[in-house]
Protein backbone atom coordinates (compact mmCIF):
# COMPACT_ATOMS: atom_id res chain seq x y z
CA UNK A 1 0.00 0.00 0.00
CA UNK A 2 1.15 3.59 -0.63
CA UNK A 3 1.14 5.67 2.45
CA UNK A 4 -1.28 8.69 1.59
CA UNK A 5 1.08 11.74 0.20
CA UNK A 6 3.56 9.39 -1.55
CA UNK A 7 3.36 8.77 -5.74
CA UNK A 8 2.39 5.76 -6.68
CA UNK A 9 4.86 4.06 -9.21
CA UNK A 10 2.28 2.74 -11.76
CA UNK A 11 5.23 0.09 -13.45
CA UNK A 12 5.18 -1.50 -9.80
CA UNK A 13 1.76 -2.19 -9.88
CA UNK A 14 0.80 -0.22 -6.63
CA UNK A 15 -3.02 0.65 -5.89
CA UNK A 16 -3.39 4.59 -5.89
CA UNK A 17 -4.70 6.31 -2.80
CA UNK A 18 -7.35 8.39 -3.32
CA UNK A 19 -8.58 11.58 -1.32
CA UNK A 20 -10.89 9.28 1.40
CA UNK A 21 -8.34 7.09 2.12
CA UNK A 22 -9.57 4.03 -0.51
CA UNK A 23 -6.67 1.95 -2.21
CA UNK A 24 -8.03 1.89 -5.50
CA UNK A 25 -6.73 0.62 -9.05
CA UNK A 26 -9.69 1.76 -10.86
CA UNK A 27 -9.83 4.98 -12.91
CA UNK A 28 -12.08 8.29 -11.13
CA UNK A 29 -14.88 7.73 -13.92
CA UNK A 30 -15.29 4.00 -12.36
CA UNK A 31 -15.33 5.36 -9.13
CA UNK A 32 -17.60 7.84 -10.10
CA UNK A 33 -20.37 5.55 -11.35
CA UNK A 34 -19.61 3.25 -8.28
CA UNK A 35 -20.36 6.12 -6.37
CA UNK A 36 -23.79 6.75 -8.22
CA UNK A 37 -24.55 3.35 -7.77
CA UNK A 38 -24.33 2.93 -4.03
CA UNK A 39 -26.27 6.48 -3.31
CA UNK A 40 -28.97 5.09 -5.61
CA UNK A 41 -29.35 1.53 -3.45
CA UNK A 42 -28.92 3.30 0.05
CA UNK A 43 -31.88 5.69 -1.39
CA UNK A 44 -34.35 2.92 -1.90
CA UNK A 45 -33.18 1.36 1.05
CA UNK A 46 -34.15 4.56 3.44
CA UNK A 47 -37.22 5.77 1.17
CA UNK A 48 -35.33 8.33 -0.32
CA UNK A 49 -37.17 8.12 -4.03
CA UNK A 50 -40.10 9.52 -6.15
CA UNK A 51 -42.36 8.46 -3.35
CA UNK A 52 -43.38 10.97 -1.06
CA UNK A 53 -43.81 10.22 2.89
CA UNK A 54 -46.07 11.45 5.09
CA UNK A 55 -46.07 11.92 8.93
CA UNK A 56 -49.37 11.36 10.93
CA UNK A 57 -49.84 14.99 11.32
CA UNK A 58 -49.33 15.67 7.41
CA UNK A 59 -52.02 12.34 7.07
CA UNK A 60 -54.08 14.92 9.79
CA UNK A 61 -53.73 18.01 7.94
CA UNK A 62 -54.73 16.24 4.41
CA UNK A 63 -57.61 14.32 5.55
CA UNK A 64 -59.33 16.61 8.22
CA UNK A 65 -58.75 14.36 10.68
CA UNK A 66 -57.46 14.32 14.24
CA UNK A 67 -53.96 12.64 15.33
CA UNK A 68 -55.48 10.25 17.62
CA UNK A 69 -58.29 9.79 14.59
CA UNK A 70 -55.24 8.82 12.14
CA UNK A 71 -53.64 6.74 14.75
CA UNK A 72 -56.74 4.60 14.80
CA UNK A 73 -56.69 4.25 11.29
CA UNK A 74 -53.19 3.46 11.31
CA UNK A 75 -53.62 1.08 13.48
CA UNK A 76 -56.42 -0.86 12.46
CA UNK A 77 -54.45 -0.79 8.70
CA UNK A 78 -56.99 1.52 6.98
CA UNK A 79 -54.34 3.13 5.98
CA UNK A 80 -51.63 1.65 5.17
CA UNK A 81 -48.18 2.88 7.14
CA UNK A 82 -44.64 2.04 7.62
CA UNK A 83 -42.47 1.82 10.48
CA UNK A 84 -39.17 3.62 10.63
CA UNK A 85 -38.14 3.29 14.10
CA UNK A 86 -40.63 4.61 16.73
CA UNK A 87 -41.89 6.45 13.45
CA UNK A 88 -44.84 5.82 11.08
CA UNK A 89 -44.78 7.13 7.67
CA UNK A 90 -47.78 7.14 4.94
CA UNK A 91 -47.39 7.28 1.50
CA UNK A 92 -48.61 10.05 -0.31
CA UNK A 93 -49.93 7.59 -3.06
CA UNK A 94 -51.91 5.16 -0.54
CA UNK A 95 -54.05 8.52 0.60
CA UNK A 96 -55.87 8.00 -3.25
Amino acid sequence: MTPPGATPDPAAGIPEVNDNGFETIFGPALLDLLEELIDRRVDERIGRSSVTWLTPAQVGDRLGLSRRQVYRLLDSDEIPSTRWGTARRVKESDLG
